[in-house]
């Protein structure tokens, strides 16, 4: 995630604070950490962060994205143009 969309989601999630918040493209457990610094305590303890995967970085840094997320989407058909067909049955 980039600050502006970091900034976006922030702006977003004021205007319709939903119990859950959909991050695409997220590549490490630091971008979750990011954008929950920059809600703030109040907001970052009431909503609960769903990731999407869609990259070999999202892949390979799983284990960080585990440790601050809710859920997890593994978006398939993007990875499909980042690994081999037979690596992607793995993913």
């Amino acid at each position: 995630l980039r600050g502006s969309d970091i900034n976006d989601l922030k702006e977003l999630y004021k205007k319709f604070p939903y119990e859950y918040i959909s991050i695409p493209c997220v590549q490490s457990g630091t971008n979750l950490q990011e954008f929950k610094l920059s809600l703030g305590k109040e907001l970052a303890d009431k909503v609960e962060i769903v990731s999407k995967i869609d990259t070999i970085d999202g892949v390979q840094n799983f284990e960080g994205i585990l440790e601050h997320t809710s859920a997890i989407i593994i978006q398939r058909s993007d990875l499909s143009l980042e690994f081999n067909p037979e690596k992607l049955v793995l993913a």
